[in-house]
């Protein structure tokens, strides 16, 4: 049998494989803009005046700068948008902004019209892709303060209280796993030189229906 030349074994083999690709949905990457990870796609430097940039085909975009002030922003779960406080400051009056990276665009979702007078966003954390989580508390002041447990459904654009704490209590840490939603509460004492800490276990199922009770 007559062996193929290189050339036409070349050409069969390139129209076979593209054959082959017609009948398979190409896996294209996600766009770097699209995908949100701190320290690669989205840059917020340490021991310096805080900037929040997003990294996008070798290309820098600043979204919040030094006047601006922003916290460390919170990723969502999906890498797809994050969140922060801006200003995050002493005596200021923090706002809630989201980055959404599919559409490349952000707002104040929170805002001074939203919080309760003369408090402050101090902690954000995203539950999942839709709910995040926000602790509002005193803005002005060195003394403890309540810090109470709002939540944002990003779907409906609306803004709940969820947990509220007494009068020298404030909410110290927010984890999330799997399974629990965990919060850790301070509680100072009367002359407010001593404190100690009670932690409260939600399971996700209830920690979502206390959140639906809410619509």
């Amino acid at each position: 049998m007559k062996k193929m030349s290189p050339i036409l074994l070349f050409i069969c083999a390139f129209v076979f494989l593209l054959n082959g690709c017609s009948n398979t949905a190409l896996q294209l990457p996600a766009s770097a803009a699209e995908s949100l990870i701190l320290g690669q796609t989205v840059i917020y430097p340490t021991n310096e005046p805080p900037t929040i940039t997003i990294v996008n085909n070798g290309k820098e975009h600043e979204i919040s700068g030094i006047e601006d002030y922003p916290s460390k922003p919170q990723i969502s779960p999906d890498a797809r948008r994050l969140a922060y406080i801006s200003p995050y400051e002493f005596e200021h009056i923090g706002e809630v902004w989201i980055y959404d990276a599919r559409n490349e665009s952000q707002k104040a979702v929170i805002t001074k019209k939203d919080i309760p007078e003369e408090r402050s966003a101090s902690r954000i954390v995203w539950l999942d892709d839709r709910y995040l989580l926000v602790v509002i508390r005193y803005a002005y002041g060195t003394m403890p303060s309540p810090g109470d447990l709002y939540v944002y459904d990003t779907e409906r654009q609306a803004f709940h209280l969820l947990v509220e704490v007494e009068a020298r209590q404030d909410i110290d840490e927010i984890l999330i796993d799997d399974k629990e939603v965990i919060i850790n509460i301070t509680t100072y004492d009367d002359q407010l030189t001593n404190k100690t800490t009670i932690t409260k276990k939600y399971n996700r199922t209830t920690f979502y229906e206390m959140i639906k009770q809410l619509q």
